[in-house]
């Protein structure tokens, strides 16, 4: 079956503005976009949107309707449904893995279509390595679930995400995963763990893109 869907991420060497000029590139007529607050709120959007509602996912049904997530290290995910023709963008850092965000997606997509996790497809994008990923005190900076995953002073993130998936019955085979970590090739990537001290506080300034519309 023909994938019905086009996407396309953005990094430092694309030099994008924001999620308006990110679309722009891909020639989009219209973009859903949410603020995005390290939360595990998602969004279903039929309409244009600019960061006027709470979430970190945005989940559409409407052909041509482009969404967009920005993000610099935290986990970022397309999730697709070729039986009910459902796409969906995920922003999910430690604060939102911490929070259910990814079972709060499936969620929303199992209560409005009726959408099987095992019948999606899932694009991550690059996000921390474990290495990159340290804490001050993990054990008691976050929740049990997270702990299976701390080694020293470091925490898997991608693997507390890939354990959510296998949990939710999505085939290894029907995942694909950018391998890079974002802090690690700083030369090709915004992190903000790398530049905490040069990236500036607006919201949409100096971040990747994760962009992608139905056919």
């Amino acid at each position: 079956m023909k994938i019905g869907f086009e996407h396309r991420f953005f990094f430092r060497d694309d030099s994008v503005a924001d999620a308006i000029d990110a679309a722009k590139r891909m020639k989009a007529s219209s973009i859903a976009f949410p603020n995005q607050v390290h939360g595990n709120r998602t969004i279903i959007m039929r309409e244009s949107s600019h960061g006027v509602i709470d979430a970190d996912g945005i989940v559409a049904d409407v052909p041509g309707l482009t969404l967009a997530i920005r993000f610099a290290d935290c986990q970022n995910f397309l999730i697709y449904s070729r039986q009910q023709h459902v796409l969906g963008l995920l922003h999910a850092g430690w604060r939102g893995l911490a929070a259910h965000a990814i079972e709060e997606f499936f969620r929303v997509l199992t209560n409005e279509w009726n959408i099987d996790p095992k019948d999606t497809i899932v694009i991550a994008g690059p996000s921390l390595c474990k290495n990159c990923a340290e804490f001050s005190d993990p054990h008691n900076e976050l929740p049990a679930h997270l702990h299976p995953f701390i080694d020293g002073r470091c925490v898997d993130l991608i693997a507390a995400a890939e354990h959510v998936f296998d949990t939710l019955g999505i085939p290894k085979e029907q995942r694909e995963r950018h391998p890079d970590c974002t802090k690690c090739n700083l030369v090709s990537y915004w992190s903000h763990r790398a530049m905490s001290n040069e990236m500036p506080k607006e919201k949409n300034v100096h971040r990747n893109f994760l962009l992608g519309y139905l056919r």
